[in-house]
Formats: C-alpha cells, sequence, structure tokens
C-alpha cells in the first residue's frame, strides 16, 4: 500500500513522498514477519532518494516524516572537513 503523501516541486518535476507499508510474511503457522511503515522521497523519474527506517506504526512513521518535512527547508549546515591521512 503506497499513499502519495506530498509532493515536492523542483524544476525537473514534482519530487514526492511516498508512504508505504511493507507485507507481511507467514514465518511459521502462528507467525509474521514484516508489515512495518516506511517513507520514502523519490524523483519524477521514481528514483528513491532517501528512505526512512522501519516503523511499527504509521503514526510514528507520519510523524518522523513530517520532521523531515519540517526541518528539510532549513539552513544548510557546513559539510564535514575532509582531512588526508599523512
Amino acid at each position: 500500500m503506497i499513499n502519495y503523501d506530498a509532493m515536492v516541486s523542483t524544476s525537473s518535476g514534482p519530487f514526492r513522498f511516498e508512504v508505504y507499508r511493507d507485507e507481511q510474511i507467514r514465518v511459521s503457522s502462528t507467525r509474521f514477519c514484516g508489515g512495518a511503515w516506511s517513507w520514502r522521497l523519490c524523483t519524477p523519474t521514481g528514483e528513491i532518494v532517501a528512505q526512512s527506517r522501519a516503523y511499527e506504526r504509521e503514526q510514528d512513521c507520519r510523524a518522523a516524516l513530517a520532521l523531515v518535512r519540517r526541518h528539510a527547508a532549513g539552513p544548510v549546515t557546513p559539510a564535514a572537513k575532509e582531512y588526508s591521512l599523512p
């Protein structure tokens, strides 16, 4: 199940955030694996450029995505300095 949660427009077209749930897989007669919630950011061509970890609850996944969306437009921090070994 994929929910196209938000669009982010760029000059090459809209990037999109997708919230989705992994399929559940039966690992024994009484146990299932999977079914976790995640989000990802996709380019207009469908390439995944960012992806979250797995969340047990959809609410937690959406809260994490909201944090990313809120803070992603903030100031860019300088990259770490590169050091070469002697």
